[in-house]
């Protein structure tokens, strides 16, 4: 199932939960917390206008890798 599809019609208004996630326990689409406020203990921001957006993918082994850009 791809997200993007399922959860097209959802969007996520309020900042702190900023991020449309499909929860499969529920079978429903849910609004979260962006993953990188809170890697570990860290919290990633973009203080850079230039790469003012913060994205974040995972690696084979499931850790999270935060980023800024364009």
């Amino acid at each position: 199932m791809h997200m993007a599809k399922v959860c097209r019609s959802q969007s996520c208004n309020d900042a702190k939960f900023p991020v449309i996630d499909f929860d499969e326990a529920d079978n429903k689409c849910v609004c979260k917390a962006h993953p990188c406020w809170d890697d570990n203990g860290m919290k990633h921001e973009c203080k850079d206008a230039k790469f003012p957006h913060l994205s974040f993918s995972y690696d084979v082994n499931g850790d999270i890798k935060c980023a800024c850009s364009k």
